[in-house]
């Protein structure tokens, strides 16, 4: 047995046969070392060197020159392996190897679960951003998606806005069409008038036009009630949501207030020309972004769209003032030329009709005096020959009297004929019409009981103080109200005295303020005026009284001082045997 190092051997054998040397011939092999013997050669040694450790068997045998051979000799032995190939160095290699290999699995498998994290977070982190990404497109496309919609919405709106040429259908139209703001539950507008130098409800959608009917306000009013604690949001739109301020007005504070409004204030050349109010009712806060952004990008072409229409509106009052000063022109000329010819015929008239009247009058006189002078002759003539003077002197007289009665209501047309040719007189005045139409109550009643001490009527008046002053001619508008409460007085009179029992006459007058224009209405519970009378009323020379009692010209008169001197409106209304009621519109002021 030998240490492994001492694994370098060598053998050396010999034969015993008796021959020369060189001449006996060695075969060896060592087994467990070599494959196989080794060719015959007369070497008789043999070397062997870095032997593996492991058993071994050295065989070596000889032959003579005569191919005789000689026993094999054996050798056994053993070489020690290195302890490093030793079982338990391989046990050891074996542990440590699998303890390497656990360790590099167990550390490899660290980096691999690092990784692993690594990697989930990084597929966390990109999934996140792709979420993200996902919920930024979809945003994206759901706010493309709206505004596109809040985009044909407002292009639809504004094409239906484009289309209107009125300045109030535009108004309505726009309040209509803002629908497209989910939040605005009601919606005004408050408009500037010029006529009256102040702020006017002009449109509305949710309430009644008429809640605000007669209702102005001042610019610090509408500032106060509608920008008073209010944040600009953007320029000239305005969010509220704090109402004390409407309080301050008594005469809307009847209205429910809103939880939340937004006020667009249209501005053109840093004039307030209205306010567009929209509110919510049901909840503080109400109106989002997207409600702003609805109105900021409909707010110029709101602008604009009232910019057309005003301008149309003012062509069309410019229009519609030179038509009104043109048919004027041409009114004036032909009144002018009818009133030359009617003063010139009623001129002519008068003449010859004074003389009538007054030899009439003087008629009459010498008939009186005729017949007292037959009666102190009377002894001396025959009674049948005084009977018949007595006659004839009545029969002149009756028809003196008849020729003074029509040369009377002759005289009273020609009268009506100048004050009819004057035409339009003096100039327009600012005048409280309540006060006016009291005034000519009570003159046109005490002038009527001047000729008819048995005349009665209840009169009423029913005046609204919202009325104030009006651009009028006085002196006409006067006429046309002594005009027609006559017309009213005679007809009670009339059916009083067919029915002097059950019968109350009254004449009822008032006043009421629309708008822009003046309503008097004067009703009386008299005889009523027939259908076919209605048709003529206004034509002159026409009239339904007795001969001296109407000229026919009063309401003709009445008809062309309101309709074409005062640009209003003059109506009659009836029912036969009840009642008639004229009813006069004129404008608040005159253009």
């Amino acid at each position: 047995m030998f240490r492994h190092s001492e694994n370098s051997l060598r053998f050396d054998f010999s034969a015993p046969f008796y021959a020369a040397k060189g001449e006996i011939k060695y075969q060896y092999f060592l087994e467990g070392f070599e494959e196989s013997w080794n060719d015959w050669s007369t070497q008789s040694s043999k070397e062997y060197t870095n032997i593996p450790g492991g058993k071994y068997i050295f065989r070596v045998r000889a032959m003579n020159i005569y191919g005789e051979l000689a026993s094999e000799a054996i050798v056994s032995f053993q070489v020690l392996s290195p302890w490093y190939r030793t079982y338990w160095s391989l046990i050891l290699y074996v542990v440590i190897t699998a303890a390497i290999i656990y360790l590099i699995v167990v550390l490899r498998n660290r980096s691999l679960m690092k990784e692993k994290r690594v990697l989930e977070e990084t597929i966390a982190r990109r999934t996140a951003e792709v979420v993200l990404q996902k919920e930024e497109i979809e945003n994206q496309s759901q706010e493309l998606a709206n505004k596109n919609d809040e985009l044909e919405k407002i292009n639809s709106a504004i094409k239906s806005i484009n289309a209107e040429i009125n300045f109030e259908n535009l108004l309505q139209s726009l309040l209509e069409k803002m629908k497209i703001i989910r939040s605005a539950e009601k919606s005004l507008a408050l408009v500037f008038d010029k006529n009256i130098d102040a702020y006017r409800f002009k449109a509305c959608v949710g309430y009644s036009l008429s809640e605000f009917e007669g209702h102005t306000l001042t610019l610090d009013e509408a500032e106060n009630r509608y920008l008073k604690n209010t944040e600009e949001v953007f320029e000239d739109i305005f969010i509220k949501s704090e109402f004390s301020s409407f309080d301050e007005m008594e005469a809307l504070r009847k209205l429910a207030k809103p939880k939340s409004m937004i006020v667009l204030v249209i501005r053109i050349e840093n004039k307030i020309e209205a306010f567009l109010i929209f509110g919510n009712f049901s909840r503080s806060q109400a109106f989002e972004a997207r409600d702003i952004s609805l109105i900021k990008n409909s707010k110029e072409h709101i602008i604009s769209a009232i910019i057309r229409t005003r301008i149309m509106e003012d062509l069309e009052q410019t229009l519609h003032n030179l038509k009104d000063t043109q048919e004027q022109l041409i009114q004036s000329e032909k009144l002018a030329s009818l009133g030359q010819l009617t003063a010139g015929i009623a001129h002519e008239i008068q003449n010859p009709l004074n003389f009538v009247n007054n030899f009439a009058r003087l008629s009459v006189s010498l008939a009186n005096e005729l017949h007292e002078t037959i009666n102190e002759v009377k002894d001396i003539i025959p009674a049948n020959k005084y009977e018949d003077v007595e006659e004839v002197i009545g029969l002149i007289k009756d028809n003196v009297l008849k020729i003074n009665d029509h040369g009377k209501r002759i005289e009273s047309i020609v009268k009506g004929m100048l004050q009819h040719s004057r035409g339009k007189t003096g100039e327009f005045e600012e005048i409280d019409i309540n006060n006016m139409v009291a005034e000519y109550l009570n003159l046109a009643y005490h002038g009527m009981r001047a000729k008819d001490k048995s005349f009665n009527t209840a009169l009423r008046s029913e005046l609204d103080p919202a009325v104030g002053k009006a651009s009028v001619l006085p002196q006409e508008i006067s006429r046309v109200l002594l005009n027609i409460l006559n017309n009213s007085f005679y007809a009670v009179d009339e059916k009083a005295k067919k029915n002097p029992n059950d019968y109350k006459p009254e004449v009822v007058v008032s006043t009421k303020k629309i708008q822009d224009k003046i309503e008097i209405r004067i009703k009386d519970n008299g005889t009523g005026i027939p259908d076919h009378v209605m048709e003529k009323i206004f034509n002159p020379f026409f009239t339904t009284k007795p001969t001296g009692k109407g000229t026919g010209l009063g309401l003709s008169m009445s008809f062309d001082i309101i309709n074409k001197i005062h640009k209003g409106k003059l109506e009659v209304k009836s029912q036969v045997g009840e009642s008639a009621e004229f009813i006069i519109t004129i404008p608040e002021k005159q253009s």
